[in-house]
């Protein structure tokens, strides 16, 4: 259950909300901080810490927009279905649908309705604990004409970071706009005399610019009694319970001191980076895993060069403003054989840009071929270096074939994976088998078998493992096909190609 869409009212004002899981909607007084965060901004975050708890409570770490476009909050909540994280986002005043761009695995999301509508995200599944700071982190971004939506968290204790939601709202250039705001509720009106306490500190905004505003003032409201409001150790902190005792009026301010002139947060970085080449349609795909004790992804940059010092223009390149993809295919259908170099990077959500993790590949096909068995009856290397129906062909003798490809211009150094490619007809069926040279042993590795046919058909088959010892140190790789029947026939090799990755 969500609160009522509330109307811009002034930090003294009070006010009853219903919140907290789905359910029957209780009013209940609440405590409320309002920030000195007046104007637009982008990115807005705050650590919050419960010292004690109660059921059914909303701890509410952000409240932005309230009676405004896109008015929403995001905290977390003690339940009777457990302890969760929760965001939510009312409809937009065109009539249109918030969309689910992407949610934590953990959670659910799915429209609310009763006081006004919108979209939420909740889990269970990832639960905050007693005694333990998190970071809330929430952005809004332009993406195709609509404001994105997103939230991160960061358990301080582990030190790791969490993407939960994008959410689409399909209106363009909304931001965080008004004075935002936290609050404590016991939604549900239970057990109202246990000691409920809150903790909230470094509070930010970013402003544009960019510029950054910390949350140095609060104006709270309270209940007259078994409430209080404070500061404590530079956090500002809202308390509720029989044996709470007050001090203060029931409305004032509060003070705390920025750290600095904007929150630090260690950049984004790339754990991995695996590129995978397809020899079929000679496209790329680039997967990648991100550091989760570093801030979060927010974009990626993908790009291709055919130097290791990436200078020129790319020859292939993908970007976006993704926060969850980790998967980028790129065309390179019109590149030659060679090696390639592959820049990766990625920008966090605070727009930093994390250090160039390089990979590389190289892709090739057959230069030379060398017989053991069989007759060459027409072409030669170059007619396996496209699947174009000219085709290198071998007939048998004693009814078998056996000749190996050539493969040259890899590069030096170790790889990290290999495959190859051959696509084969024969004149009567049979089985082929592949094999590489493994130039540690001096011997002649099976890597698998395919069916052959009377119709051309294409197989793909990795390099065993240490693949570094399929290459010499020049950069050259052998790769052999053979194929016996009881009787004689002619086996047929249309296309070969051979990628490794580094």
């Amino acid at each position: 259950m969500n609160s009522l869409r509330l109307p811009s009212v002034s930090a003294t004002s009070k006010f009853a909300l219903c919140l907290g899981t789905i359910g029957a909607c209780h009013l209940a007084s609440a405590q409320h901080l309002w920030y000195n965060d007046a104007g637009s901004g982008d990115i807005m975050m705050n650590d919050i810490m419960i010292s004690a708890t109660g059921p059914t409570t909303y701890y509410e770490v952000l409240g932005w927009n309230n009676g405004g476009e896109a008015g929403g909050y995001t905290g977390i909540q003690d339940t009777p279905n457990g302890r969760n994280y929760i965001y939510s986002i009312w409809d937009p005043s065109n009539g249109q649908a918030i969309t689910d761009v992407y949610h934590d695995s953990t959670g659910y999301v799915e429209p609310f309705g009763g006081e006004g509508t919108g979209m939420h995200f909740l889990t269970y599944g990832y639960p905050w604990v007693l005694g333990q700071w998190y970071t809330l982190v929430t952005r809004a971004w332009d993406y195709n004409s609509h404001t994105y939506f997103g939230l991160w968290v960061k358990d301080q204790t582990a030190g790791t970071w969490r993407h939960l939601l994008t959410f689409n709202y399909p209106m363009a250039n909304i931001r965080f706009n008004y004075a935002a705001n936290s609050f404590l509720e016991n939604y549900g009106g239970q057990s109202t005399g246990t000691t409920r306490h809150m903790n909230l500190k470094d509070g930010w905004k970013r402003y544009s610019g960019p510029s950054w505003g910390y949350f140095s003032q609060g104006d709270y409201d309270r209940p007259s009694t078994n409430a209080n409001t404070g500061v404590s150790g530079n956090a500002y902190f809202m308390e509720t319970g029989s044996s709470t005792i007050p001090s203060g009026g029931a409305t004032g301010t509060l003070y705390t001191t920025a750290p600095g002139g904007s929150p630090t947060v260690a950049t984004g970085q790339l754990a991995s980076v695996t590129p995978s080449y397809s020899n079929t349609t000679k496209n790329l795909t680039v997967n990648w895993t991100t550091d989760a004790t570093k801030a979060p992804q927010f974009g990626y940059s993908i790009q291709v060069f055919n130097n290791s010092g990436y200078t020129g223009s790319p020859l292939a390149s993908a970007t976006d403003t993704a926060p969850h993809i980790r998967t980028a295919n790129l065309t390179t259908s019109s590149l030659a054989n060679g090696i390639y170099y592959i820049k990766s990077t990625i920008t966090d959500i605070f727009d930093q840009t994390s250090n160039v993790n390089g990979t590389s590949f190289a892709t090739q096909t057959p230069n030379a071929v060398g017989i053991y068995g069989g007759t060459v009856s027409g072409g030669s290397a170059t007619s396996m270096s496209a699947s174009d129906n000219s085709r290198y062909q071998v007939a048998s003798a004693s009814n078998s074939v056996n000749y190996y490809a050539v493969f040259s211009g890899f590069g030096s150094g170790s790889i990290l994976s290999g495959n190859v490619t051959v696509e084969l007809n024969a004149s009567a069926t049979g089985t082929a088998t592949i094999s590489a040279w493994n130039n540690s042993t001096g011997a002649w590795v099976n890597v698998g078998t395919t069916s052959v046919g009377t119709s051309d058909a294409t197989s793909t088959f990795a390099l065993p493992s240490s693949p570094s010892q399929y290459l010499t140190s020049t950069g050259d790789a052998f790769i052999r096909v053979s194929m016996s029947r009881s009787s004689s026939f002619t086996l047929r090799n249309d296309y070969m190609r051979m990628t490794v990755n580094r």
